[in-house]
């Protein structure tokens, strides 16, 4: 997206509705294309040893994190000149770019991601701190697109709601479908959810900023959830002191944050390690064969 847009405009909308639609794409041509390729490549098999992919948590959602190494397209647009400004002005001059994550959403009728609005900081804080995301389709979206319902933001109670109390206390929900390329900002303390039924499968990437100094929630301290963006370091190049900023370079207190991971599953892990265990036995034995087979032939 090289032509400018009107953020005093965008933070308007931000600010009564708590989403925004950017007005053009924030990806297009051959830097779409190419994001979509290297995209492809990491929802086509599951993460395993090192190798790039995507993680497992329910049937539904093939999850990319550090989305950002993707491709240097995907950091470019993401710190956009007036992404930037917008960034600031909402959420604060002193925000960050903490976490970049997306996921493929696979075909489904069921209603698996329903309304809700994100946990992130200490509940002990007095005020609602902002986090602001920013979202970019990857694929056409004409199903299972994104929902907000404007006006929701700001509030302390963080849950799930069902669809009579979300009609009871919000405007009607803003859909967000698009095609590949278009992006929106949204405040995350506004009740939000994925729409269903997804008929195609959905490519979505989602990058989250706030002030790095605002006190976490535990479950997020111990998952080492927000840290400094991993990115290409070709997508460095020209940006700006600002931008620089926002990523997170020279920002002491994003790696101050973090904490050595810890297994969400120890059964989980402890049944990979023995299939992985069983793999390498069963190749081991495999070659043996083959190189006895090889010797019998030679004899």
């Amino acid at each position: 997206m090289n032509t400018p847009i009107d953020p005093d405009a965008l933070l308007a909308t931000l600010e009564r509705d708590g989403v925004v639609r950017l007005p053009l794409p924030l990806l297009g041509g051959a830097a779409l294309e190419r994001v979509q390729s290297e995209w492809a490549a990491r929802v086509a098999h599951i993460q395993h040893n090192g190798q790039a992919g995507y993680e497992a948590r329910d049937p539904f959602r093939r999850i990319v994190h550090d989305a950002l190494t993707v491709s240097p397209d995907l950091t470019r647009a993401a710190l956009h000149p007036s992404i930037v400004e917008v960034v600031r002005r909402y959420v604060g001059a002193d925000a960050a770019l903490t976490e970049a994550k997306g996921w493929r959403t696979m075909p489904t009728e069921l209603d698996f991601h329903g309304w809700h609005n994100d946990a992130w900081y200490d509940p002990d804080l007095d005020h609602v701190p902002r986090q602001l995301k920013l979202a970019v389709y990857l694929s056409d979206v004409t199903s299972g697109a994104f929902a907000y319902a404007p006006g929701t933001h700001g509030q302390r109670a963080h849950r799930h709601y069902s669809e009579a109390e979300v009609d009871a206390f919000a405007r009607d929900p803003v859909v967000l479908d698009a095609p590949a390329g278009h992006a929106f900002l949204f405040d995350v303390s506004g009740v939000h959810r994925q729409t269903v039924p997804v008929l195609t499968a959905r490519d979505a990437v989602f990058i989250v900023f706030h002030d790095p100094s605002v006190p976490l929630q535990a479950a997020d301290v111990a998952a080492s959830r927000y840290r400094p963006a991993l990115v290409p370091v070709d997508a460095l190049d020209g940006m700006t002191p600002d931008q620089l900023r926002l990523l997170g370079v020279g920002r002491r207190e994003l790696r101050d944050a973090m904490r050595p991971p810890s297994p969400v599953d120890p059964g989980w892990r402890a049944a990979l390690a023995r299939a992985e265990a069983g793999y390498h036995a069963a190749s081991r034995l495999s070659r043996r064969v083959r190189a006895r087979l090889s010797r019998s032939r030679l004899a």
